[in-house]
């Protein structure tokens, strides 16, 4: 049997806020990969906007998923219908972004994955 693998409750804010600077790295253009001290004022009042953009939309979905659960099963099911295993794809896509969160997480604390160099 394959585990279930599920976000932890207490990283869903960072995590939220990690999805943003993913989509902002993603679908900004040149020069979105520069680290944040590297980037021109714009640059980073750019960055800022698409993490409050991106950790606005999700938290309006998570509500609403709250609210009325019902909403969450009809939109996924049209996903599917429209393009048969999306959803799936998705939220591999997510897991997938979540265990590059705590990589990023436990390195920034100290951690060294097993075979690194020291």
């Amino acid at each position: 049997m394959s585990e279930k693998v599920t976000i932890e409750p207490k990283h869903i804010m960072d995590f939220i806020e990690f999805l943003g600077l993913a989509t902002y790295h993603q679908h900004a253009g040149k020069g979105s990969d520069k680290p944040w001290p590297k980037m021109k004022r714009k640059e980073q009042e750019a960055l800022r906007a698409t993490v409050n953009l991106v950790a606005h939309a999700i938290t309006k979905g998570l509500i609403l998923a709250k609210r009325q659960p019902e909403l969450a099963d009809a939109h996924i099911q049209q996903m599917n219908e429209t393009r048969p295993g999306y959803a799936d794809e998705l939220l591999k896509d997510i897991l997938w972004q979540y265990q590059q969160f705590l990589y990023t997480k436990l390195r920034e604390e100290g951690w060294t994955p097993p075979g690194a160099p020291k």
